[in-house]
């Protein structure tokens, strides 16, 4: 492994020690948002919910965590296939990562694309 996969697996393990360990209270309480983009254009962004579905995914709560935000199916995924590329050395892994990555970020799109059509009324 070199510096940049070790860095991200060390700020993707805390991530999920902090999904997993913060009180469900801090998530879900609707009085305040975190989210800038909700605060200044009053439109969700694409990654709205992905801190809620991470949350129910360490708890292993997959159907809510899809609920949240479906692009959460992806992150799994993709953290398997890089694991599998780098310890196995097959370009085959190395593909599937990084096609799932293009999924994930496609379907970020997507939700976006949804919620600025539900804000605007376009359906």
């Amino acid at each position: 492994m070199n510096t940049n996969q070790i860095i991200k697996y060390v700020i993707l393990s805390l991530t999920v020690l902090a999904a997993a360990f913060i009180p469900e209270h801090f998530f879900f309480d609707e009085s305040y948002s975190l989210c800038i983009h909700r605060s200044l254009l009053h439109i969700e962004c694409p990654l709205c919910g992905m801190s809620r579905a991470a949350h129910e995914l360490t708890r292993l709560r997959v159907a809510s965590a899809i609920s949240f935000n479906f692009n959460i199916i992806f992150l799994p995924v993709y953290v398997v296939f890089d694991l599998l590329a780098i310890f196995t050395h097959k370009s085959i892994f190395s593909k599937l990562s990084r096609f799932t990555l293009v999924a994930l970020l496609a379907g970020l799109v997507a939700i976006y694309v949804i919620r600025i059509g539900l804000h605007f009324g376009w359906y």
